[in-house]
């Protein structure tokens, strides 16, 4: 899982910051339980206006075997279809270290 974003200098250029967010096979295995490729293959690639008020964005991609499936969506916004894995995916992410600044 990666966390991303960007942030702004003093010549307002917005680098993008990535972390890998690592965690362990339990971690794994729970979060592999959640995705359902069923739910993910209906859902356009843009859900609202993510970011157009700089609200921020979020988004969930999935790579199968034959195919990727992605979605964006405004950041803290709720996807019914896909939501366990939304929210499993947030827990893990707000356990984890933020990028130095």
């Amino acid at each position: 899982m990666v966390w991303s974003g960007w942030r702004t200098t003093i010549n307002d250029r917005l680098p993008e910051v990535s972390t890998v967010l690592p965690f362990d096979s339990h971690q794994w295995t729970s979060l592999l339980k959640t995705v359902d490729r069923l739910a993910l293959l209906p859902l356009p690639s843009t859900i609202g206006c993510p970011d157009c008020a700089d609200g921020g964005s979020e988004s969930v991609t999935v790579h199968f075997p034959n195919d990727t499936v992605g979605v964006t969506f405004d950041h803290g916004a709720s996807v019914a279809s896909i939501q366990p894995l939304i929210q499993q995916m947030r827990d893990l992410a707000s356990r984890a270290p933020r990028p130095a600044d």
